[in-house]
């Protein structure tokens, strides 16, 4: 039987402390994008972690090793006027932006292929088309 990971390795597995810390954003705090004209991918979620489909896509960004930019969305106590739609959503290196998580995941996949796959060819079928 496989043990539960501690928080000690799960940092050491995803070298989150090697990255910049999130902005954290809200109605009041900024008038425009900090990271628009940025040449990374964002990624925009919800700020206090109660969204899964948030954390699911930075999940996948963790695993793949891709460098990118956060930006905490405050959806409790009012959204920038320049942020819409809902969490999450990438903002790509093209200026593209995209939303729904499994798609996020799906795209991440895609664009930034090397050692990790998240859809594995033996289960990648079932996992797409699962209804």
């Amino acid at each position: 039987a496989s043990s539960i990971p501690s928080w000690k390795d799960l940092v050491f597995a995803t070298k989150c402390e090697e990255h910049e810390l999130p902005i954290a954003v809200d109605g009041r705090s900024y008038s425009s994008d900090p990271c628009d004209g940025n040449r990374r991918p964002t990624l925009y979620r919800e700020r206090h972690g109660w969204c899964p489909y948030s954390e699911r896509v930075w999940l996948a960004l963790e695993a793949k090793g891709i460098e990118y930019d956060t930006i905490y969305i405050d959806n409790i106590y009012g959204r920038p006027s320049w942020y819409g739609g809902n969490t999450p959503q990438m903002k790509w290196e093209d200026g593209k932006v995209q939303s729904e998580s499994m798609d996020l995941v799906r795209e991440i996949d895609r664009r930034y292929e090397g050692d990790v796959s998240l859809y594995p060819d033996d289960i990648q079928n079932e996992v797409i088309n699962k209804g």
